[in-house]
């Protein structure tokens, strides 16, 4: 973690974001814009949550908490290009650090079944209002939950695809990894590629020798 902080690049990215928004649906509780100049909270994470603890009571407002989480996460991504789930176990482990230094860390437990809570209560049928400009690397990191992902879409408009950058595409890839049918390839094709050169997730122009970080055999 300190190794993560210490990078410059991570730093500043770390403290960038210009608003917070808590007027939206969103899935898991918090996310952030694909500029990152926007944390996103759901917009029924109250603003006041009462932790117990061994007869002990605190009042917080986890959006300090969240927020930390948000931002370094997606720091890592665009700096370092980090695929989601090590990503987000970062930004967990300083999230988990912020909470051990404000709270005590008898709180850690307390907290985190607080936040499973309002996580669990998301279900795709409850996404109606969801940001346009939401970076979807969460959503679409393996398995994907489709239906939420199309529910997430329809509320946003249909502008619910990750861009070629975010997702890693490069139009050469593997005889065992490869996006559509490809003569002489005969298996490695992807459940998200759609013909004749389109993909359910990734924006723009999709070759079928092309390969992406979502992959996903068909």
């Amino acid at each position: 973690m300190d190794k993560l902080l210490a990078n410059p690049d991570i730093s500043r990215r770390l403290w960038a974001y210009e608003k917070e928004d808590d007027t939206f649906d969103i899935p898991f509780i918090g996310s952030y814009s694909q500029d990152g100049k926007t944390v996103y909270y759901d917009r029924h994470l109250p603003k006041l949550i009462v932790l117990k603890c061994d007869g002990q009571t605190k009042e917080i407002n986890p959006r300090e908490f969240i927020r930390c989480h948000e931002m370094l996460e997606k720091a890592i991504i665009d700096v370092l290009g980090w695929s989601y789930f090590p990503a987000h176990a970062a930004a967990t482990a300083y999230e988990k650090r912020h909470v051990l230094q404000r709270l005590g860390p008898q709180w850690w437990m307390p907290y985190t079944h607080s936040m499973d809570g309002f996580a669990d209560a998301e279900e795709h049928e409850t996404v109606q209002r969801v940001p346009k400009d939401l970076d979807m690397t969460p959503y679409l990191a393996p398995p994907v939950n489709r239906r939420l992902v199309e529910a997430m879409k329809k509320a946003m408009g249909g502008a619910a695809k990750e861009s070629k950058a975010l997702a890693h595409y490069t139009a050469a890839g593997r005889p065992a990894e490869h996006c559509g049918p490809v003569s002489g390839w005969p298996k490695g094709n992807c459940e998200h590629y759609e013909a004749p050169n389109a993909c359910a997730i990734v924006a723009g122009h999709i070759a079928q020798r092309g390969y992406c970080s979502h992959w996903s055999r068909a």
